[in-house]
């Protein structure tokens, strides 16, 4: 994910924070303000209580004079204007300092039955009104006491002729009437105390709306930018989604390396009855990838994919596995040439130009299978295993019963291998190998099988490795070879890794040498280019058998690709030119030129080189000239069966 994604991101993280915020600002302004509008309510209430009481109080300041008629009845209302001044007092007390207002609800009044509701009241500002209150409730009640006083001793007279009862009366009710400024103005202050409480209310309800309104606002605003981020933000990851689908589609189905589409891709594709896909695999692969390193080999591959893209634009490119690229095409028809003459163009166009890395010079040699119609990937890879069991440059399926005829073919040689063993019917040829003069200075023994009056070259070697019959068909040539020279003479064997890493083989040559005192006459032919994947054990052996005057010839040189870093290392004696650098020699530039060079790097190096397939008098001549060592092929000599 990346920066400004994340940034978006915060944005409505941050807005939602916000709006939490805010909303439990809002809830928390809200309880407090029913908390302010209960506590009005409940002021409003005292205010009203307090009313009532003063009037009651006035009531009874009247009452007093009016209707005590004896001491007993005064003492009474003396009692209630006490308590009324009590309750006064204790509601001017909870408003002054807050408190608990308990309110009294009658239920039934016959039988005096009332609900106490209980109000917890928290102090206000007070106003003007309840600061005048008290102290004028003071002086009413010291108005009350001298009242009471003045009633007590009237009473205690004896013998007053009502006339002056009535009088008397008459001047306690003015001096209540005398009072009755002081109540009206606690009226009208309690009054105010009342309406005072609902204008706070009425203020505290507007400064809620507006609040209200405010926050309801704010919210508004911040869900819709929430939305609004949300939306930008669900686009935003449609599209990094998008873009990112399109890069995983083209990692899936493109190759990284190469930059043509991978197997994935070919594996999904539509095969019908006119298609074609052609499988290219260049031949030996990892041991490119040994000698000269990964990042050599990528190079090479990458080289071909850009050849194969400017091959054609109706083929589709593929890179199938780490050496084998495809050529699909979904119409046959487009071809303007024969399956043939297409596989001819396809190997001129790899392989015509040598690939340059640094000093090396690499020539490619790559295997096809071709496959048309449906199934075209399994079909084109069974033609393709199919080629490099037979060592062909290419094999086209036609048939499942082509290649089961070929299992067949397989089998009967696995047969015809195993009985020719259980039967010793392997025998050793020689061809001779000459100096310039034409001078014998030894022999490569050649592995045939005898069958009746014939010897069958041993173009079942690879059957024998794929059916586990190899090593034994070695060690009985090496026997053979060793038997052949007991009495003298120079030869050369071939071995292929498979010998080099068998332990019993190895006994086996050691047991020879000694037997038959060949420690200076034995010459070990390396195919160095047949998928050697331990170079240390290679090391071990030539180091090994150099103990034994053993001399070490690196056969099959430049065949697709050399290692000169490793033949220093091995320090062999010889270097054997694969054939297909030397039948070309007199008449292709090119293979005269590489000779040429690796000709002059031998003798740097003291190397002896070997020229095998030396089949005319041109060819020899030219050899010659270049300065090769030996010589060995058709012109000097076939192999034959015996020697002097």
């Amino acid at each position: 994910m990346n920066k400004r994604l994340l940034v978006l991101l915060s944005l409505p993280i941050i807005g939602f924070m916000i709006f939490l915020v805010i909303h439990f600002s809002f809830l928390q302004n809200i309880e407090t303000a029913k908390k302010e509008t209960e506590n009005l309510n409940v002021k409003q209430l005292i205010a009203s209580d307090i009313n009532y009481e003063i009037i009651k109080i006035k009531s009874l300041f009247f009452q007093i004079p009016l209707l005590s008629g004896n001491k007993k009845s005064l003492e009474y209302n003396v009692k209630l204007l006490k308590k009324e001044f009590k309750k006064t007092k204790d509601l001017l007390n909870i408003l002054n300092n807050g408190g608990v207002y308990v309110k009294k609800i009658p239920l039934n009044v016959v039988n005096k039955s009332y609900f106490e509701k209980k109000y917890i009241f928290k102090k206000t500002n007070l106003s003007i009104e309840y600061i005048d209150l008290l102290p004028k409730l003071e002086f009413l009640e010291k108005k009350a006491n001298s009242l009471f006083k003045i009633l007590s001793k009237f009473y205690m007279q004896k013998n007053v002729s009502p006339l002056e009862m009535k009088k008397r009366r008459k001047k306690l009710i003015r001096f209540a009437r005398g009072l009755d400024s002081v109540f009206r103005r606690m009226i009208e202050n309690s009054n105010r105390l009342f309406y005072e409480s609902q204008l706070d209310l009425i203020k505290l309800e507007k400064e809620v709306s507006k609040k209200t309104l405010f926050y309801q606002n704010l919210e508004f605003g911040l869900i819709i930018f929430l939305i609004l981020s949300f939306i930008v933000i669900g686009f935003i990851v449609i599209k990094e989604l998008t873009e990112l689908n399109k890069a995983l589609s083209k990692k899936l189905y493109s190759d990284e390396l190469t930059g043509v589409y991978s197997r994935t891709k070919l594996e999904e594709m539509e095969f019908n009855e006119n298609s074609i896909l052609i499988l290219i695999d260049i031949d030996d692969f990892s041991g490119i990838n040994e000698l000269y390193g990964i990042e050599k080999g990528d190079y090479i591959l990458k080289t071909i994919a850009k050849k194969l893209q400017t091959y054609n634009p109706n083929w589709i490119i593929f890179r199938v596995s780490s050496d084998v690229f495809g050529l699909y095409l979904d119409d046959v028809s487009k071809m303007k040439m024969s399956i043939e003459d297409k596989i001819a163009d396809i190997r001129k166009h790899i392989m015509f130009e040598s690939i340059v890395i640094d000093d090396y010079i690499i020539d490619l040699n790559i295997t096809m299978g071709i496959a048309f119609g449906d199934n075209g990937l399994h079909n084109a890879f069974a033609a393709l295993n199919m080629a490099k069991e037979e060592n062909l440059a290419f094999k086209i399926f036609h048939s499942e019963e082509d290649f089961k005829k070929q299992i067949e073919f397989n089998t009967k040689w696995q047969k015809e291998i195993k009985y020719a063993l259980a039967e010793n019917r392997i025998e050793p040829f020689f061809q001779p190998i000459v100096d310039k003069y034409k001078n014998v200075v030894k022999y490569e023994c050649l592995m045939r099988i005898r069958k009746d009056d014939k010897y069958i070259d041993p173009f079942f070697l690879d059957i024998a490795v794929k059916t586990k019959q190899y090593l034994s068909l070695s060690r009985m040539m090496i026997e053979k070879s060793f038997e052949s020279f007991k009495n003298g003479g120079e030869f050369s064997i071939n071995l292929n890794y498979m010998d080099i890493s068998s332990d019993a083989t190895n006994k086996l040559l050691e047991y020879l040498i000694k037997k038959y005192n060949a420690y200076n006459r034995v010459t070990f032919e390396i195919l160095e280019n047949e998928g050697i994947k331990d170079y240390q054990l290679l090391d071990k052996f030539v180091i090994h058998f150099r103990k034994f005057g053993v001399k070490i010839a690196i056969d099959d040189f430049g065949s697709g690709y050399s290692n000169f870093k490793r033949i220093i290392e091995l320090e062999p004696d010889y270097i054997k030119f694969d054939g297909s650098l030397i039948k070309n020699i007199d008449t292709d530039s090119k293979s005269y030129i590489t000779v040429k060079n690796m000709v002059n790097y031998a003798k740097e190096l003291n190397i002896k080189t070997v020229a095998e397939y030396v089949s005319s008098k041109d060819i020899f001549d030219t050899c010659l000239y270049l300065g090769i060592d030996y010589l060995q092929g058709y012109y000097i000599s076939k192999p034959i069966k015996d020697i002097k």
